[in-house]
C-alpha cells in the first residue's frame, strides 16, 4: 500500500504482525495480576439479567462527579444459587471475585463468586478483619481450650433474662443435672450489647464452675454482638471454662472459636412425640435432630454423678448428667426413662414430680461477689 509515495506496510516500522488471538493472550497475561484476583468491588448494579441458564449478567457502575466507570460482571449459576438476596438495578452492593478476560468477545469482566448488599457486606468484611486480628493474637489456638469440669456444682449463664434461651437452658439443666444456676443478665443484641456481654462475663468469672454464654438463633445482625472483639477477648480472658451457645447449629460467631466448647442451641419440635423412642433418654443432646426433648447441649460427654446418691452413671451420648437418684455402677451404658438398662445395677430415677430442681440466682450489674446479695428468681 502506497500513500504519498511511501510504503505503510508493517515492514516500514519493523514491527511484528500479531494475530487476534495473540493480542488477546497478551491481554490475559497482563491482567493475570494478584491485585485483580479475589478482590471486593463496590458499585451500583445496572443492566441486571437473570438468565434462564441460572447465570447472572450485570454491570457495576460508579459515578464520581462528572466522571463514571463501569465494569461488566458475570455470576455463574453455582455461585448465584448461594445468593441470600435478590439483586436489582440501582442496588449498592459488594461483589467478591476476580477479573478475567473473555477472549471470544475480547473484553474483561469481573467473575463474581459472592455478592452482598453494601451495608451488610461492610459488616461481613469487618467480622473477617476481626477474625484475622484475633487469630493473630492467638485467641483461637486450639491449645488454649480447657476441659470442662466433670461434675459442675454451679453453672453460670450469661444471656438475656427474658429470652427463650435462658428458659431452655434452665429447663434442660433442671431435668438432666440439677445444679445451682447463676444468671449474669445482659442484652444480647442491639447497640452496646457487646459491652454488656463482656461485662457480664467478667462479673460472673470465678464465681461458678463453668459459664454458658449465648442466645437463641437469629440473623447475622442479631448475632453480631458475639462477633465483637470485646466479647471474644472477654471469653478468652475468663479463668472459668466457657461454653459458647450462640445461635443454632448453622450459626457461627467469633466467640465460638475462643470458647472452650461450642454447644449451639437447637430448635425443638413443638408437636409430636420423640422420634428417637427406645434410644433417647428424653434429654440427650445426642438425640436425633428434631427430638422435642433436646434443646441445648450443656456440657461435653462425661460420666455424671447424681446429687442424691453420689454414685455415677454414664448417659448414652449425653453431654450432661441425665438423672438423679441413680445408683448405677460407673460402667453403666445408660440409665434413663425410669427403666433399668442392661448392665445397670442402680435404682430407677424418681418421678419427675419428686426430682430435685435447679436453683437459680441472678447477679445484678453492681454484683460485688457476695453470694448473700444475690436474689433468687421465682419459677425456674
Amino acid at each position: 500500500m502506497m500513500l504519498g509515495g511511501h510504503s505503510t506496510g508493517p515492514e516500514r516500522f519493523g514491527t511484528p504482525i500479531f494475530g487476534v488471538s495473540e493480542v488477546s493472550g497478551l491481554i490475559c497475561d497482563l491482567l493475570d495480576d494478584a491485585r485483580l484476583r479475589r478482590i471486593w468491588v463496590r458499585g451500583e448494579v445496572t443492566n441486571y439479567k437473570n438468565h434462564a441458564s441460572g447465570h447472572r449478567y450485570f454491570s457495576l457502575s460508579e459515578r464520581n462527579g462528572r466522571s463514571s466507570a463501569v465494569i461488566n460482571c458475570v455470576m455463574w449459576r453455582t455461585s448465584a444459587s448461594t445468593l441470600a438476596f435478590a439483586p436489582k438495578d440501582g442496588m449498592d452492593v459488594l461483589a467478591w471475585g476476580s477479573v478475567e478476560v473473555y477472549e471470544p468477545h475480547g473484553r474483561y469482566q469481573l467473575i463474581v463468586r459472592e455478592m452482598l448488599p453494601a451495608g451488610l457486606g461492610e459488616r461481613h468484611l469487618m467480622v473477617e478483619r476481626w477474625k484475622q486480628e484475633l487469630d493473630e493474637e492467638g485467641l483461637f489456638d486450639p491449645g488454649r481450650k480447657r476441659p470442662l469440669p466433670l461434675f459442675p456444682q454451679r453453672i453460670g449463664v450469661v444471656t438475656s433474662p427474658t429470652g427463650a434461651a435462658v428458659k431452655d437452658i434452665l429447663s434442660v439443666i433442671s431435668r438432666r443435672y440439677p445444679a445451682d444456676v447463676v444468671l449474669s443478665p445482659t442484652a444480647v443484641q442491639g447497640e452496646g450489647a457487646h459491652v454488656e456481654i463482656a461485662e457480664a462475663l467478667r462479673r460472673i468469672d470465678g464465681l461458678v464452675d463453668v459459664i454458658i454464654v449465648g442466645r437463641g438463633g437469629g440473623s447475622f445482625e442479631d448475632l453480631f454482638a458475639f462477633n465483637h472483639p470485646d466479647v471474644v477477648r472477654a471469653v478468652a480472658a475468663c479463668r472459668t471454662p466457657v461454653i459458647s451457645a450462640v445461635g443454632h447449629e448453622v450459626d457461627t460467631a467469633l466467640c465460638d472459636f475462643a470458647a472452650d466448647l461450642r454447644a449451639p442451641t437447637r430448635p425443638r419440635r413443638r408437636n409430636g412425640p420423640c422420634r428417637n423412642a427406645g434410644r433417647c433418654s428424653g434429654n440427650s443432646p445426642g438425640a436425633r435432630r428434631g427430638c422435642a426433648c433436646s434443646s441445648i447441649a450443656v456440657s461435653p460427654p462425661h460420666r455424671a454423678r447424681s446429687r442424691n446418691s453420689g454414685s455415677a452413671c454414664a448417659p448414652d451420648g449425653s453431654r450432661a448428667a441425665s438423672t438423679s437418684g441413680c445408683s448405677a455402677s460407673p460402667n453403666t451404658t445408660t440409665c434413663s426413662g425410669g427403666r433399668r438398662s442392661p448392665g445397670c445395677s442402680g435404682n430407677a430415677p424418681p418421678s419427675r414430680s419428686s426430682a430435685p430442681t435447679s436453683k437459680e440466682r441472678t447477679l445484678s450489674p453492681s454484683w460485688s461477689g457476695d453470694t448473700a446479695s444475690s436474689r433468687r428468681a421465682a419459677g425456674s
